[in-house]
């Protein structure tokens, strides 16, 4: 998903020019003092006592703000990014020193995209703090341009996220040479398999367990082909995982976190289904 979050922390001062009110009062109490001139002029001065029932002021005022972007944060991952996108965002590192965290996970940028990246992250106006490249086929070259850049610009990266990567050891070793103490660096679940495009990267190969497969299926292949007999049972041992009533097998290895596999399905002249 690719969205962006900005939050700004603003502080005004203001001064009032001009303030208009109008007053609706009701007099409580009243002395008044009347001086007379030829009994044709009179001049009245009165003291009173009044509450303001409504009153409504509209003031006119000039203010000054000062805004100033605390975080932000751009999630890009699974974009379907590629290298040439790179140059785009190390501008964006380069000209937004507001930027703090960065996710690009599950795009195909590569080693040559780490380069075009590694030249906003070496610019001293990058502020970001957190960086995650998660299965974004990244292998020991592209780690050797990032630890470069974090040498020249060093202090404010926090987080560097390379899980499901093929950096090597050598990869790990040239960041750890950074000596970045406050950086923390993931780094699980690599392998040459993570080169590879799409979901192919979380590929993994599964074997059937014959203690849990139902009698009317036959394993073959090295248990990574299954075929149902149809009445005919196979002799399998009895077994407290094995499906008695469901023609159902399952694999021996668990999965968890990013996986992927593929499975043919075919149905034989026979109806048996292999």
């Amino acid at each position: 998903m690719c969205v962006m979050y900005v939050l700004y922390l603003c502080v005004c001062a203001c001064l009032c020019v001009v303030c208009v009110c109008l007053c609706v009062s009701v007099c409580c109490a009243c002395v008044c003092v009347y001086v007379c001139v030829l009994y044709v002029w009179c001049v009245c001065a009165c003291v009173c006592v009044c509450a303001c029932v409504l009153c409504v002021c509209v003031y006119v005022c000039m203010c000054v703000c000062m805004c100033v972007c605390v975080w932000s944060v751009h999630r890009l991952g699974w974009c379907n990014l590629t290298e040439g996108c790179c140059d785009v965002l190390a501008s964006v590192l380069r000209s937004h020193s507001e930027l703090r965290d960065l996710e690009l996970r599950d795009n195909e940028l590569q080693d040559s995209g780490m380069r075009a990246l590694s030249a906003g992250l070496e610019d001293p106006h990058c502020k970001l703090q957190r960086l995650r490249l998660s299965g974004c086929r990244v292998t020991q070259r592209g780690c050797d341009s990032l630890a470069s850049a974090l040498c020249s610009n060093p202090s404010h990266l926090r987080e560097l996220d390379l899980r499901y990567n093929h950096p090597g050891d050598s990869g790990v070793r040239a960041l750890s040479a950074a000596k970045l103490d406050t950086l923390t660096l993931l780094v699980d679940h690599g392998g040459v398999n993570r080169t590879k495009p799409g979901p192919r990267k979380y590929g993994c190969q599964l074997t059937l367990d014959p203690n849990t497969a139902h009698r009317e299926l036959s394993l073959s292949e090295g248990n990574r082909r299954v075929t149902h007999t149809r009445g005919r049972e196979e002799p399998y041992p009895d077994h407290p995982e094995r499906f008695e009533y469901w023609c159902q097998v399952v694999c021996r290895e668990s999965v968890c976190e990013r996986c992927y596999w593929e499975a043919e399905f075919s149905v034989s002249e026979g109806d048996g289904l292999i």
